[in-house]
């Protein structure tokens, strides 16, 4: 008789399982569609600040290029030491381009390290500071005697990268 009076369980370890929602098949989890809906959405909106902050390519060309610029200032150096010999660097403002010559009158253009001629890839568009002229020496050193510091910008001007500083002693380029 007092039996009778409990309430009947599931086993445990059975096929059903008693949680926080309720008595549910064992083996059956899973979210409610109140919580699906709430995931979506936040995707959702991640997805659409992530898309505006990354959909801007400007930022991204500029840093590009910057970085282009001192590795081919660098290699133009490192080949002034190898051939021992002055190698001329020409920098042209708008649009934004580089030559690198074994003369002065750039009668002897070097090639670039991609082998088709252009120093600076992917440029259109974008500009440098100041245009100029200069040469490494057979030990690495330019030519001018004060720092040069150039800077890659986008077309409008708003987008500007960190500047670029060629020492004036050491010609190292960062």
């Amino acid at each position: 008789m007092l039996l009778h009076a409990l309430p009947r369980r599931p086993p445990s370890g059975g096929l059903w399982r008693y949680g926080a929602s309720g008595l549910r098949p064992h083996g059956q989890r899973g979210f409610t569609l109140v919580e699906l809906v709430i995931v979506m959405t936040l995707m959702a909106i991640i997805t659409a600040v992530g898309m505006a902050r990354f959909g801007d390519r400007e930022p991204f060309a500029v840093q590009g290029l910057a970085d282009q610029l001192i590795s081919s200032l660098r290699i133009a150096q490192a080949s002034a030491v190898a051939r021992r010999q002055s190698v001329y660097v020409t920098l042209t403002a708008t649009p934004a381009a580089m030559t690198v010559c074994l003369d002065a009158a750039c009668s002897q253009p070097l090639a670039a390290p991609g082998g088709d001629g252009a120093w600076l890839l992917d440029a259109q568009g974008l500009t440098l500071s100041a245009g100029t002229s200069f040469s490494f020496s057979a030990d690495g050193a330019p030519s001018f005697a004060t720092p040069l510091s150039l800077n890659v910008r986008s077309a409008d001007g708003s987008v500007v990268s960190p500047a670029i500083r060629i020492e004036a002693v050491s010609g190292h380029v960062h």
